[in-house]
């Protein structure tokens, strides 16, 4: 299956975690940021500081992140 230059790289910051699409003319430009909910979700959070959709991750039973959820789609972590 075709992935349609929509890859994501999902990181760690001081600010909680921060998303990029790695195929954007614009990587810096349009960093996404999302603060800490409860347990594996997180909210993005928008320019004027307000908190929007979620973002969770799904755990396998052995804890380890295999798969995020966001707008009602599952994306399953490239390994």
């Amino acid at each position: 299956m075709p992935n349609y230059d929509d890859d994501s790289y999902i990181g760690v910051n001081e600010n909680g975690l921060f998303s990029i699409n790695i195929f954007d003319d614009d990587v810096t430009g349009n960093i996404q940021t999302w603060v800490h909910d409860e347990g594996d979700t997180f909210r993005k959070q928008r320019a004027d500081g307000t908190l929007a959709e979620p973002i969770s991750f799904e755990r396998d039973a052995t804890g380890k992140i295999v798969s995020v959820v966001q707008y009602g789609y599952r994306s399953l972590k490239r390994q």
